[in-house]
């Protein structure tokens, strides 16, 4: 039995270790609730932050400021964005999400095809998101 006990924690120690800390994009997550959707319907999303570290997210005053992506011909182009346009009117306001919290938010958009939600991040300091998280990809009709 001691040696089941010392061999899982082993097991676990080692798989504790091999993570890569540096590998954050894994740790923040966008969802949408559902990946087809009907012309006009409200699209549900969620941010999940699972990162030790707090996460500063792009805004418009306090909304999360994100890209919208379609795909054309198996490649992802830019087709709109929501809130980026107005991350001047609002200086000094810091959007963020702790350690395991939750933010939700939603868009309408009335036009076919598969998209997907682009969201610019850091886990470094507010205002200079250097990554972007992806959401996975969802059907208009």
């Amino acid at each position: 039995m001691k040696k089941l006990f010392y061999l899982l924690v082993f097991i676990l120690s080692f798989y504790g270790c091999s993570e890569d800390p540096n590998n954050v994009e894994q740790k923040l997550l966008v969802q949408t609730n559902k990946s087809n959707y009907s012309n006009g319907e409200m699209i549900n999303f969620t941010i999940n932050n699972f990162n030790s570290s707090t996460a500063h997210l792009a805004s418009c005053c306090t909304s999360v400021a994100f890209y919208i992506d379609k795909n054309e011909n198996e490649n992802w182009v830019e087709h709109s964005n929501f809130g980026l346009p107005c991350l001047a009117l609002c200086p000094g306001i810091d959007l963020t999400i702790d350690h395991l919290e939750t933010i939700a938010d939603s868009i309408t958009f009335s036009e076919n095809g598969t998209f997907r939600i682009r969201i610019p991040y850091s886990f470094n300091q507010a205002g200079n998101w250097s990554s972007e998280i992806l959401s996975n990809s969802f059907i208009v009709e």
